[in-house]
């Protein structure tokens, strides 16, 4: 059977597509539907790194489209642990056509997929009968070998296994999907607009260097200076000024904060004879573009 894939023409009218992918997006879900990989059932194994390879970009690159896709476009998951991608729509634009060639196929398919939530997903948007049939038995297959698991294991094991996911992940990179570094990617796309991968990188860089906790702050006070044409570059200075300084936790921050309150208060007579009364002049002075 010819492996091939089926795109709708509707696909560049689609106002998702027009309204909210970027450039990059719309490559990276054209490669999402149509790379070597895909299969029948829109649920398959690919590392970052093939990803990386295969479409020229760095792997920090990848973890920022993906993470984008899952967070804002809401429309792939990703399993880091069985390295499992799964497209969230295929079932209803693909899974429409029944016979004996197409059930031997997604049989097929099904056979080496472990993450149940995809087939559970998968399973509620299939409406043909047969092909129903056969996510059924697949889902009632993991249910039960992942009962057995936890009954032989007991809950220690469960918790051990999330640790090791955790450490497969730093071990190879993948910060986007840090929960803190994830409040420091939403935190940019409302404020300063779509994540490119350049960006993505960026920030990547950022909370590989300081914690991500501080770069947040960083980021919110970036916000508060209108002028600011390169949030990146507004943000990364004032974390290499805290550096400097050594501001190396929020706690330190506060502190800092405090200091500068009480100092406001003391020097409050000064300002009004041609002091600053703006605490972020100062920022905007080290910061200055």
């Amino acid at each position: 059977m010819a492996k091939y894939r089926h795109i709708y023409t509707t696909f560049w009218a689609d106002p998702k597509v027009l309204e909210e992918f970027t450039p990059e997006d719309k490559l990276f879900y054209l490669y999402l539907l149509t790379n070597e990989h895909t299969n029948q059932i829109g649920i398959y194994q690919i590392t970052k790194k093939q990803i990386a390879f295969e479409i020229g970009y760095s792997t920090e690159s990848v973890n920022a489209l993906l993470q984008r896709f899952i967070d804002h476009h809401k429309i792939i998951e990703y399993n880091a642990e069985n390295r499992e991608l799964f497209i969230k729509n295929w079932a209803k634009y693909n899974l429409i056509k029944g016979g004996r060639p197409v059930l031997d196929c997604v049989r097929k398919d099904l056979d080496g997929i472990k993450t149940i939530d995809f087939v559970e997903q998968s399973l509620n948007l299939v409406e043909k009968p047969e092909i129903q049939g056969l996510f059924k038995q697949k889902y009632d297959s993991l249910t039960s070998r992942e009962t057995n698991r936890t009954t032989i294991s007991g809950q220690k094991e469960k918790e051990k296994q999330k640790e090791k996911q955790k450490e497969k992940q730093t071990q190879n990179g993948i910060l986007l999907f840090d929960e803190e570094f994830g409040k420091v990617v939403r935190f940019y796309e409302e404020n300063f607009g779509p994540l490119s991968p350049f960006v993505g990188e960026e920030l990547n860089f950022l909370t590989k260097t300081y914690p991500s906790d501080l770069v947040l702050e960083a980021f919110k006070e970036t916000r508060m200076n209108q002028s600011v044409r390169k949030p990146i570059n507004f943000a990364n200075r004032i974390l290499q000024n805290w550096h400097e300084e050594n501001i190396n936790t929020i706690h330190d921050l506060e502190m800092k904060r405090k200091r500068g309150e009480q100092n406001a208060i003391n020097s409050r007579g000064s300002q009004e004879n041609g002091g600053t009364s703006n605490p972020y002049d100062v920022a905007r002075g080290y910061c200055s573009e």
